[in-house]
C-alpha cells in the first residue's frame, strides 16, 4: 500500500487553494466509508442548495477573486453519479453568470472513484467500503435510485 501524499508547506506568500470533496454516492455507501472532510451531496436539489442556497459559498469566491477553490467530485467508480452531479453544477454556474465567468472554474472528478481511492489510501478515509450493490443495502438502493433518478431504469435491482 502505497503512503497517503503529505503536502509541502507554503511559501509565506503563497497559500494552498480550499478544496471541498463531494461524495456523490448514497448516504448507506457513505455512513459505510468515505474520505475525511468529504461531504456528502447526491441529489440535484442537495448540489443546488449546497453551492447556490440560502447560504451560498460561491460569495465567498465573489468577495476575494484571488482565491482558488477546488471541487473534486466522485462517486463509487467516478463513473456516473460523480459525473452527473459535476455536470449539474456546471450548468448552475453557467446559469447564473454570464460567459465566461465562472464561481466555480476548478471541478474535477476522482479518478477510479472511492473504491480506488480506498484501495490506495485507505488511511485518509473514514476506514472501510461499502459497494452499491451490497445485498445488505438492497431497500435503500431501491429508495435511493427512484429517490435521485441517476441510474437508468433497466439498472434498477
Amino acid at each position: 500500500m502505497r503512503n497517503f501524499p503529505t503536502l509541502p508547506k507554503p511559501p509565506a506568500n503563497k497559500k494552498f487553494p480550499d478544496f471541498l470533496v463531494v461524495d456523490a454516492r448514497y448516504p448507506y455507501e457513505y455512513t459505510g466509508g468515505h474520505i475525511r472532510g468529504a461531504k456528502n451531496l447526491y441529489t440535484k436539489d442537495s448540489i443546488e442548495k449546497h453551492f447556490y442556497g440560502s447560504n451560498p459559498h460561491h460569495l465567498a469566491q465573489k468577495e476575494n477573486p484571488n482565491r482558488r477553490q477546488i471541487i473534486i467530485f466522485h462517486c463509487e467508480f467516478s463513473v456516473e453519479r460523480g459525473p452527473s452531479m459535476l455536470r449539474y453544477l456546471r450548468k448552475l454556474d453557467r446559469l447564473a453568470n454570464r460567459y465566461p465567468t465562472l464561481d466555480y472554474p476548478e471541478i474535477y472528478i476522482l479518478k477510479g472513484g472511492y473504491k480506488q481511492f480506498f484501495a490506495d489510501h485507505r488511511e485518509a478515509t473514514t476506514g472501510s467500503y461499502a459497494p452499491m450493490l451490497d445485498t445488505k443495502f438492497t431497500k435503500e438502493l431501491r429508495h435511493f435510485r427512484r429517490k435521485c433518478k441517476t441510474l437508468p431504469a433497466g439498472k434498477l435491482i
